[in-house]
């Protein structure tokens, strides 16, 4: 898996510099680690990813509960701080399926 569809890259990434395997959590290039035991063993390695489902299923944060004692409080989605992980939702970004097209395959070749 090189990238959920959490938007988090599982290798050193340029389309997530901040979110990315390399840079945070556990500060290693998963998806090269991977790819180096598998040609160790003579495997065939390949790369999938969720992203896609990414740009509907992160719409519930950019909202907030409805009822209850957090009625209101805006979900991280809206926080601009995190504005580089979840997708602006005013409209589809233009290079987004380059983009996702892209990622998998820069993963590969790590």
């Amino acid at each position: 898996m090189g990238c959920h569809h959490d938007n988090f890259d599982l290798w050193n990434s340029k389309y997530q510099p901040r979110w990315n395997a390399a840079a945070s959590g556990p500060k290693k290039d998963i998806v090269g680690l991977f790819k180096k035991a598998a040609e160790k063993h003579g495997l065939r390695f390949g790369v999938s990813e969720h992203l896609s489902n990414s740009f509907c299923w992160f719409g519930t944060a950019h909202g907030s509960d409805k009822t209850g004692p957090l009625a209101g409080v805006p979900y991280d989605g809206q926080d601009p701080q995190y504005a580089d992980l979840y997708h602006d939702y005013s409209q589809m970004p233009a290079d987004f399926v380059q983009r996702w097209l892209m990622r998998p395959r820069k993963a590969r070749s790590r």
